[in-house]
């Protein structure tokens, strides 16, 4: 229990200690910093805090915000395109099956069937039908467009989620530059196989998602879980961005060619398709660096605005101050002649106040000049001794201590209360003391409580007579030895 207090102790009085130190550092710092130090310091400060909050608090939380936003619209948008095209496929793929429908039934007016369909959709560029064991074949051919020339793999035939037996291709011919989409069907005819296949015009739907109402620079294509179909001329590589087999739409990161991408992967509901956009990040967050530039240009000419009004306001203060110290000089030189000139500033005023009160009492009891012959000193001294004269002293007697303290001995505890020795006065009320340990000031008074730490303690103690402008402090040291 002991060694706890002990412990406890010593620890108070290292903290009190140290606490002193770090007060007494801070006071000395600002009282070599001037006013305009000061206020430059502030400023500072207020602009350091406010871009720390602007980039690591309200950036994210606006980055974040405008991501979810854009995203959302970007989504909308896609759902919009998807929707479009959804339904011009479905359109389409209702009319292959009629075609196949109405020739299985009617084989005989195969031909008309087709001219017919041709008429009533003319964005259809050519229809034909034929067999695999037969050597003919039946072709419609819309004179609106040129005869197209295609060579269709397999690897792009992709399966119609709305007849199992339909598929589609989305091509384009090079040759007379059509984006054309293909519905190819298979059906019998009096157990005989045949293949109808349909071309149709995609110029409209290609229009759907290369022209998005997004800004330059973005990507769109559609895509099957092979290959890229189609896409817009764009710096981003479609390779490892379709890879989404979802129903929903799925939000990828992609980092290419030193530039981060945001990509929108979202299915067709007619056929096994994937329409792809991706924007880079710097279109998305193109707001917020926008806030971020206009922020900083404010905070910084909010600082820039303080600084003057903080300098104006210094220099207002510093002026008045600067003749209150020439008037102060002056009358240390004792020059009482001149008039303290009052401060305009409204809380200098007091102290121009008080220094003319001082200026006018040292006018009415300024010393008296002395005359260099030794009649006239000896006859002051004779005018001094008389009654009714008036004694007056020009060097204040020095003041000092009367019986300087030994060194001291005692067990250690974490303070201890020190009281000033006597001094050769009187009266010592308008004695000022100062008590320093090292170049702490541990207080002020004839009466202090002082931090010990173990071991040898010295305390100065300075003392100083207020009543004599010109006298001159005395110091004596105050040694305790801590057991």
């Amino acid at each position: 229990m002991e060694v706890e207090e002990i412990s406890s102790y010593y620890f108070s009085a290292c903290h009190n200690d140290w606490s002193t130190h770090l007060f007494s550092y801070e006071g000395t710092v600002l009282m070599r910093l001037s006013l305009q130090n000061r206020i430059f310091i502030l400023v500072g400060i207020f602009t350091i805090l406010a871009f720390l909050a602007v980039w690591t608090i309200l950036r994210p939380k606006y980055e974040a915000s405008m991501i979810a936003e854009r995203m959302k619209t970007i989504r909308q948008l896609q759902s919009y395109v998807i929707e479009d095209i959804d339904h011009t496929i479905a359109d389409w793929s209702n009319v292959t099956r009629f075609i196949a429908l109405e020739v299985t039934e009617r084989p005989k007016e195969g031909e008309s069937i087709l001219r017919s369909m041709v008429a009533l959709h003319p964005e259809i560029i050519q229809i034909k039908i034929h067999s695999p064991n037969l050597s003919d074949e039946l072709t419609s051919q819309n004179t609106i467009y040129s005869r197209p020339n295609l060579q269709i793999h397999d690897s792009v035939w992709v399966r119609s989620k709305m007849d199992s037996v339909l598929r589609i291709a989305w091509l384009h011919d090079t040759s007379s530059h059509q984006n054309i989409f293909v519905m190819q069907k298979r059906f019998q005819v009096q157990n005989i196989p045949f293949v109808l296949t349909l071309m149709w015009d995609a110029g409209k739907l290609n229009t759907l998602f290369t022209e998005l109402p997004l800004d330059e620079g973005y990507f769109s294509s559609i895509q099957s879980a092979s290959s890229v179909l189609l896409q817009n001329s764009s710096s981003l590589k479609a390779i490892g961005v379709y890879n989404v087999h979802e129903s929903a739409a799925v939000i990828q990161r992609v980092h290419q060619n030193n530039s981060q991408w945001l990509v929108l992967s979202s299915t067709f509901q007619t056929v096994e398709l994937w329409m792809t956009i991706a924007v880079p990040d710097t279109m998305v967050l193109k707001p917020v660096e926008d806030l971020l530039f206009y922020s900083s240009i404010s905070i910084i000419g909010l600082a820039c605005i303080m600084l003057l009004f903080g300098w104006m306001l210094s220099y207002q203060i510093k002026r008045p101050m600067v003749r209150l110290v020439k008037d102060v000089q002056r009358l240390s030189n004792f020059d009482f002649t001149q008039t303290i000139q009052i401060p305009a500033v409204k809380d200098l005023r007091p102290v121009g106040d008080a220094i003319e009160l001082l200026r006018l009492s040292l006018e009415q009891n300024k010393p008296l000049d002395h005359e260099s012959n030794d009649k006239d000193s000896r006859q002051e001294n004779e005018n001094s001794m008389q009654p009714n004269s008036r004694y007056i002293q020009t060097n204040p007697p020095l003041i000092k201590f009367m019986n300087p303290p030994e060194p001291k001995t005692i067990q250690w505890h974490p303070s201890i209360i020190l009281t000033a020795p006597g001094l050769n006065r009187p009266e010592t009320s308008n004695v000022s003391y100062e008590w320093r340990k090292g170049q702490a000031l541990i207080g002020n008074g004839n009466v202090v409580e002082a931090p010990l730490d173990a071991g040898r303690n010295v305390f100065l103690l300075r003392a100083i007579d207020l009543d004599h402008d010109r006298a001159q402090p005395t110091e004596v040291e105050i040694v305790i030895n801590c057991a």
